[in-house]
């Protein structure tokens, strides 16, 4: 089972059209044939979701995880030490306590 609605299509626009690496590598590293690619890239067929994280590991194009983080309320963050962390923590709980000022108006 693939994506349903408008989101195969905005998947297929905004993420499998704008790979840069040939669609015959791609679909060859996703064990699949050219046609069942082409078929996802132009929204004829539904890209299947469990093969979205081996797409990421064949493209390494982070679009794909973008697609799906960007509409999100969150930021992903790495790498961080633990005096960044806190700080990143106390600014949440600092923007938490002003929404909640912010609703009372």
């Amino acid at each position: 089972m693939g994506f349903q609605g408008n989101f195969t299509e905005e998947f297929s626009t905004q993420v499998l059209q704008r790979l840069k690496m040939p669609m015959k590598t791609i679909a060859y590293g996703l064990g699949v044939s050219y046609k069942t690619y082409y078929n996802w890239v132009t929204g004829i067929s539904t890209y299947p979701p469990d093969l979205i994280a081996k797409l990421y590991q064949i493209t390494k194009d982070s679009r794909i995880f973008r697609f799906f983080l960007d509409p999100c309320e969150f930021i992903a963050l790495k790498d961080l030490t633990r005096e960044n962390r806190r700080m990143v923590a106390n600014a949440i709980e600092a923007l938490k306590t002003l929404g909640e000022f912010l609703k009372k108006f």
